[in-house]
């Protein structure tokens, strides 16, 4: 709803909440990427996350974050980091991201999101 400054992300954006990655490659999380960007360059005053904190109302910065999320995901997958290790530095990058899985699995599919 490009004419009201309004985007439905659906499961493009996150807001605030960890990512499902696990299964995403190194192509998949760039074309992931572009979407946002797709989304980004429409320059929207809200973004409405499929999966989302609650708490953080819906600005447009999450589709920025969201991207900057997955990056970060992809430089420690090429490090080749063990899950236990890969889940630690995500947990510890996004601390008030709401959701980190009970069980260190770096898919992050995270049940208490809102979605």
């Amino acid at each position: 709803m490009p004419d009201l400054g309004l985007i439905v992300s659906g499961d493009v954006a996150y807001n605030h909440c960890h990512m499902y990655v696990g299964d995403t490659t190194t192509d998949s999380r760039a074309e992931w990427i572009a979407a946002l960007d797709r989304l980004a360059a429409v320059k929207p005053t809200a973004v409405v996350a499929g999966h989302k904190d609650p708490t953080q109302g819906n600005p447009p910065t999450i589709l920025a974050e969201s991207c900057s999320y997955l990056e970060y995901y992809g430089q420690l997958r090429e490090e080749a980091l063990p899950d236990q290790e890969l889940f630690d530095a995500m947990v510890n990058h996004y601390p008030s991201w709401v959701s980190p899985p009970a069980v260190p699995d770096t898919r992050f599919e995270l049940r208490r999101c809102v979605g």
